[in-house]
């Protein structure tokens, strides 16, 4: 768990240097995450053969939970380098509470009661 926070702390300062020191567009270092892990999900899984892209592909609630992740991963990206590494964690962590309380808001069961 603290090599997971560290490593989520030091990829948000990086980030946080790349655009705003060496000013490097946002869009080039979320490419580079997304090559980062797929080379690392390769050398994990390729060895043992249970890797299977071709699943991805066929599940469409797979397939949707990828399209999601990559849509709030490029917001996070984009909104560190403008709002700073806490504002932006900080609204970025707190979707899934919105997403709850709109879910709960919107049951049949809430309208009824």
């Amino acid at each position: 768990m603290l090599l997971s926070i560290t490593c989520f702390t030091g990829n948000t300062l990086l980030i946080k240097h790349c655009s705003s020191v060496r000013h490097i567009d946002p869009w080039v270092t979320m490419s580079f995450r997304c090559a980062f892990g797929l080379l690392m999900t390769m050398i994990i899984f390729l060895p043992s053969r249970t890797l299977s892209i071709r699943r991805s592909f066929l599940s469409w609630l797979l397939a949707s939970r990828g399209v999601m992740g990559a849509l709030g991963t490029a917001a996070y990206y984009l909104s560190v380098g403008p709002l700073g590494a806490g504002k932006a964690t900080l609204i970025s962590n707190t979707w899934c509470v919105w997403a709850a309380r709109w879910a709960v808001r919107s049951s049949p069961r809430w309208w009824w009661s």
